[in-house]
């Protein structure tokens, strides 16, 4: 049986936000976070979650400078620049300041180049929401394993505000040379007297969050990858939609997932089934309150609460969970029952907990969800958050039903020590086959004079010469960059060992980076001609 590739834990369905917990590191995955950067540009940070005992951040590595930012998403996909290597491209959806919508991708290898894919839409506002469908591997006969990094066709989901005061459905095909594909079905722009059901109006909407759930899903199944591998399934359960508001409303819209599955041949069907207004548990008064919400919320579908099917039962899905700002500040948290596979719960504010309050009185403009693969039989809950103005953001985390943190990340104060972004690669460090090391180093200028190259190649892939730590070291030295004019490695090896009489080096934390940066300094100058003074002034691109 060929299997789709989604994680065994925690068996969440698939969300969006700007903070994931993504397939880097050796044991435990590290969390990957995006964000505007007030000065410009977009700032990515991650957490060394292998390092238990640090549990380290570290960043910003900051790329696309030359713009400003309102919001930001982030998602995994299953491309891959570099081959052999569990980390997957990161892809990423923006809306500049003047509503532009970008795309933007992430090497898994290499130097962590990130890359301008495509321009999606303009008249865009606020903070959008990305995620990524999955899809099963390929069957790939008599290849025992290749299937592995081989895999059908997935969907990325994207959900946009507009300036017009509505929102926007893309979709986008894994297959080669597909596009963005607006999904019809529900209006660019709404008026107070156009929302569906019993929604509130509310203003326009200011951030956007998405999930790909399992309920009502034609399937006995109760997780997400369990149904994807029902072959009997014809509908995968709907997709949840939630947007703040200016006016402080939670807005929360339903449709049907069955004709998102693939891209039909005359285009994209969707069937909206319902909308409606999250409203905010008031005790003191016994009644709700419409308008106790503030920014960008978000949710997820996680496995609490989540049962699997026996022969005497139908199993559980696992709860919605949604954490929004208040704008008397703080967070709320609240979880939803989504029921059973044969009757789920079906008005989209039935089901939802009075919720759990924390955070202080501190006032925030968005927050991303997460359930991670840390704790006992469930992950646990982790959040950030954070305001626009911040160069950083707060991060939250939940033990069994209490809310811990907040622990500050960023540029200002804080009590979290920042690494460097070359830290970024020590991950990646000696996972690339030659092959790929060679094409990485290629990406950054570094080229090879030996001939054939196949030798350069069987050097990097053996451990007893100098080149697998050289070229550890020369990638990690050039992370986001690359040098403006090229050098070859062999020739930085001379310099390194020869005149700066340097020991061969056999493991990357044998290499004396100061000693690599003046190799590499008077390696370009001898190839390129030139009397570039210092390391820093060979490279472009962001630090």
């Amino acid at each position: 049986m060929v299997e789709f590739d989604w994680r065994e834990r925690p068996q969440a369905s698939p969300w969006g936000g700007f903070f994931i917990q993504s397939r880097a590191g050796r044991h435990r995955n590290n969390f990957e976070v995006v964000i505007p950067w007030p000065d410009g540009g977009i700032a990515h940070f991650y957490r060394d979650n292998d390092d238990a005992a640090a549990l380290q951040w570290y960043g910003p590595t900051l790329f696309a400078q030359e713009s400003h930012y309102q919001g930001v998403s982030v998602t995994e996909s299953d491309f891959m620049s570099y081959q052999g290597t569990p980390t997957k491209n990161l892809e990423v959806v923006a809306v500049r300041q003047d509503g532009a919508l970008e795309h933007w991708w992430r090497e898994n290898g290499g130097a962590l180049t990130w890359h301008l894919g495509s321009q999606i839409a303009q008249g865009c506002t606020g903070v959008p929401a990305i995620t990524y469908s999955g899809a099963m591997f390929k069957d790939i006969p008599l290849v025992p394993g290749a299937h592995r990094d081989a895999h059908e066709a997935g969907l990325f989901h994207l959900v946009v505000a507009n300036e017009l005061g509505g929102w926007t459905y893309y979709i986008k095909s894994t297959d080669e040379g597909s596009a963005w594909t607006r999904v019809p079905g529900f209006p660019g722009k709404l008026k107070p007297e156009e929302y569906i059901g019993r929604q509130i109006a509310g203003g326009k909407l200011v951030g956007m969050g998405i999930i790909l759930s399992t309920a009502f899903a034609t399937s006995t199944q109760t997780t997400y990858k369990d149904i994807w591998e029902d072959r009997s399934c014809t509908r995968r359960g709907n997709t949840y939609i939630i947007a703040g508001s200016e006016q402080n409303a939670l807005q929360i819209w339903c449709c049907s997932s069955a004709y998102l599955d693939q891209l039909a041949p005359g285009g994209v069907n969707c069937e909206w089934i319902s909308a409606d207004t999250v409203t905010k548990p008031a005790p003191e008064t016994q009644s709700e309150e419409l308008r106790a919400y503030f920014g960008r919320p978000s949710i997820i579908q996680g496995d609490y609460n989540q049962d699997d099917s026996g022969l005497f039962d139908d199993g559980h899905y696992g709860n919605f969970e949604l954490v929004s700002p208040l704008k008397s500040g703080g967070l709320l948290h609240r979880a939803r029952n989504v029921g059973i596979p044969h009757n789920p719960v079906g008005g989209l504010t039935e089901g939802w907990g009075p919720g759990t309050r924390f955070g202080g009185d501190a006032l925030y403009d968005e927050v991303s969800l997460i359930q991670s693969n840390y704790g006992g039989e469930h992950g646990n809950l982790e959040l950030v958050a954070r305001n626009r103005c911040q160069f950083g953001f707060e991060f939250f985390w939940r033990v069994g039903d209490v809310w811990n943190g907040p622990i500050y990340v960023g540029r200002e104060g804080g009590a979290v020590r920042l690494g460097t972004n070359a830290q970024a690669l020590k991950v990646l460090s000696g996972t690339l086959t030659p092959e790929d090391t060679l094409k990485a180093l290629s990406s950054v200028n570094i080229l090879t004079s030996v001939e054939p190259v196949s030798d350069m190649v069987a050097w990097l892939g053996d451990r007893d010469t100098p080149y697998p730590a050289l070229a550890d070291a020369l990638l990690r030295l050039t992370v986001t960059r690359r040098l403006a004019a090229p050098v070859f490695i062999d020739v930085i090896r001379g310099f390194y060992e020869g005149d700066l009489g340097q020991p061969s080096p056999r493991d990357i934390a044998e290499v004396h980076d100061d000693h690599l940066r003046i190799a590499v300094l008077k390696a370009s100058n001898e190839n390129n001609g030139t009397e570039i003074a210092t390391f820093e002034d060979l490279l472009v691109g962001s630090s």
